[in-house]
Order: C-alpha cells, then structure tokens, then sequence
C-alpha cells in the first residue's frame, strides 16, 4: 500500500509532486484477517486527510471503515478528505454509504471528499450509484490531492457565525 508524501507548494504556490515523494508501508506492517481492512492515514499540510483502503469493504468490516474516519478524519476538523481506494477488492452498499456519509458530513463543514484510484469494478458501481455527481472521482491520488490544494476560495477553516449578544436599554 502506498501513499502520496505531502505534494510541496513552490514559491508561486504551485503544487509540485514527482516519485521520488511516495512512501511504502511495508505489507509485512499488516497483519489483518479476512474481516479487517487495511488502513493507513496521513494528514497533509494540515488541509486534507488522506486514507489509504486496502482489502474488500462489506457489512463486515464497513464499521471498522467507519471508526477509522470518524477518528481519523472527523468533519469538524473542516479538512478534506481524500480516499485512496486503489486497492480495495470489493465495496458493497455498506462501504458506498459511508463514502457519502462522510461527504456529506464534510460539506456541512466546509470540506470536501474525494476518491482516487478506483478499481474497475468499483468505479462501475460508483458510476451506476451516480455517487460521481455528488463525490469527485480522480483517476490518481495525485489528481485528487492537486484539485483539493489547488482549489480557489477555500479558507483553512470554514465561517462559522458566532452568537450575537443583544443589548436592552434599561
């Protein structure tokens, strides 16, 4: 399992990526059954998460999915996230719930979700779900890390509107 290192901004704010920025977690790092998913993280530049899946999503091991964005990527930290599904074998319903849930649950907090790297059989059922119209779809991690870095109009933090204290004449 891969992951993309940090893409560095040169000093006229492009993003820039080459090979030489991707980092390998051993297999042997892993020791999963049949009903875990292999599950890695990274938080980029403070801006996106990106978690990398490994192994079949379905009814059971959607929770651990589940668990492991609600803690590694929860929606009021206001990042982005970034899923890399470039290895996963297998996604039933359980696994597409929880992609959106996890969108929606970052727009309402001023982030986004994205996937990359689906593998034929997914992104046939991702397309037929119409899930693309909702969640973008890059063909890399790469694509999907440079469209989130790159994005106009995106401040660090979402505007949350603060309570506004009434003052009465006495």
């Amino acid at each position: 399992m891969t992951l993309q290192n940090e893409p560095e901004r040169s000093s006229g704010g492009t993003v820039t990526t080459d090979a030489a920025m991707t980092r390998t977690v051993h297999r042997s790092t892993w020791e999963a059954s049949a009903d875990e998913l292999q599950l890695v993280h990274r938080v980029l530049l403070n801006r996106v998460t990106l978690i990398a899946v490994a192994g079949e999503v379905d009814l059971a091991t959607a929770p651990q999915l589940r668990a492991y964005c609600e803690r590694h990527a929860p929606p009021e930290s206001a990042r982005h996230v970034v899923f890399d599904l470039s290895e996963v074998t297998f996604m039933d319903s359980s696994g597409f719930q929880i992609l959106l849930d996890a969108h929606l649950a970052a727009a309402r907090n001023g982030a986004t979700v994205r996937v990359a790297a689906l593998p034929p059989l997914v992104r046939r059922v991702f397309g037929v779900l119409r899930l693309g119209e909702h969640i973008p779809v890059h063909d890399t991690v790469r694509q999907a890390l440079a469209a989130v870095l790159t994005a106009p109009g995106r401040a660090r933090t979402p505007h949350r509107p603060t309570a506004q204290v009434e003052k009465t004449g006495a």
